[in-house]
């Protein structure tokens, strides 16, 4: 989620699906101030289709309570857009994250420990393993968490912007590559018994 949902959520979004489809995790993106119906800026585009190679349509859409009761997992380009939806809807606290907060609280986990509620969706089980190390060390700054704007501000503000998010995507995408080998561990056979 970001502002206008046709840059920094546009772009995270496109990798994040490219990702994570083999695991079978939706990825969705809205906006605090969504451009409604607007295509993704062609700088974020060319940015996620470097990545990934082409992404259907786009049509940016704003965000509403429906969306966040519907999400097991809300990440924000920024703190205050995090705070906004918990604003919206307080129930929400321990599921949304800025994006860079929760790769912070990914790349404390062990990637060998299965968090608590194994049964759990893949994402919910991300939202666990974060919640765990929540408060265990202190955290960044805001200037260093936030992913600035690059709308309307030139290729180099969207390579930063690619450079700012790749990491935290790439450590939910390697989180995610973990819980799928713990779970395929779990429900393998184990020696002498049947299957």
């Amino acid at each position: 989620m970001c502002e206008g949902n046709i840059c920094r959520s546009a772009f995270a979004s496109a990798v994040l699906r490219d990702r994570l489809a083999t695991h079978g995790i939706d990825v969705t993106s809205a906006g605090t101030g969504a451009l409604v119906g607007s295509d993704v800026d062609p700088l974020a585009r060319l940015a996620a289709q470097r990545l990934v190679g082409e992404f259907g349509p786009w049509s940016a859409r704003q965000l509403t309570s429906e969306i966040i009761a519907g999400a097991d997992l809300i990440l924000s380009a920024t703190r205050e857009q995090r705070d906004q939806v918990a604003a919206l809807d307080p129930r929400t606290l321990s599921r949304v994250f800025a994006l860079r907060d929760f790769s912070a609280l990914l790349e404390q986990w062990d990637h060998l420990t299965s968090p608590r509620g194994g049964s759990a969706s893949l994402v919910a089980q991300l939202v666990a393993i974060a919640n765990e190390h929540r408060g265990m060390s202190v955290m960044a700054q805001a200037g260093t968490i936030d992913i600035a704007d690059p709308y309307r501000r030139g290729e180099a503000a969207f390579d930063r912007m690619q450079e700012e998010m790749l990491p935290s995507l790439e450590h939910i995408e390697a989180a995610v590559t973990a819980l799928s080998g713990l779970r395929a561990q779990r429900s393998a056979p184990r020696a002498g018994q049947p299957d």
